[in-house]
C-alpha cells in the first residue's frame, strides 16, 4: 500500500510525496481524556465515576492495583486517580508500577485517612474523602492542563 503526503511550502508550491511506509506510531490519545479510577470501595468509585462523566471525561475503573496495571496495559490513560489503602498492593508499590509503565502519566492520590503517614512524597496532588466533588473535578482538570496543552501553573 502506497500512502500520498502532501507537503505545502511558504511559497505556496505543493509537492506530493509517495511513501511506502510510515513510521509506526504511539496510539494516539482518545479525542476526551481518559480517568481510570482505582479505588477499592463501589460507593466511592461511582460518585468518582458520576462526577467525572459529568465533567466529559471518559472514565475507567479498577478495585485494586493489579487491575490497574491491567487497564494500563490496554488503554491511553490521561489522568489516573489512586486511593492510597488498596488491599492488594501499597500506594508505593502501585506508583513505581504506574510510572514504569506510564512515564508521562499524571497521578491523583485520594484517602479517607485524616493523618496520612508519607503522603509528602506523593509524586501528585492527594484528595481527602470524603470529597468535595468540585475540588475532584478542578484537580483533575489541572492534572489534564499538558494533555490538553494548556500551560501548568
Amino acid at each position: 500500500m502506497i500512502y500520498w503526503l502532501r507537503n505545502s511550502e511558504a511559497r505556496g508550491a505543493t509537492a506530493t510525496l509517495p511513501v511506502t511506509q510510515l513510521p509506526e506510531l504511539h496510539p494516539s490519545p482518545e479525542p476526551v481524556p481518559t480517568v481510570l479510577i482505582v479505588e477499592d470501595a463501589a460507593s466511592v468509585r461511582k460518585a468518582l465515576v458520576r462526577i467525572l462523566q459529568f465533567e466529559g471525561y471518559r472514565v475507567l475503573t479498577a478495585c485494586d492495583g493489579y487491575e490497574a496495571l491491567e487497564v494500563l496495559d490496554r488503554a491511553f490513560i490521561h489522568v489516573i486517580l489512586i486511593d492510597l489503602m488498596l488491599p492488594d498492593m501499597d500506594w508505593e508499590t502501585l506508583t513505581s508500577e504506574v510510572a514504569n509503565r506510564w512515564p508521562t502519566g499524571a497521578m491523583v492520590f485520594m484517602t479517607g485517612s485524616t493523618e496520612p503517614d508519607g503522603t509528602s512524597q506523593l509524586p501528585g496532588p492527594l484528595l481527602l474523602k470524603p470529597f468535595d466533588l468540585p475540588e475532584v473535578a478542578k484537580v483533575v482538570r489541572h492534572a489534564l492542563r499538558p494533555w490538553l496543552g494548556q500551560p501548568g501553573q
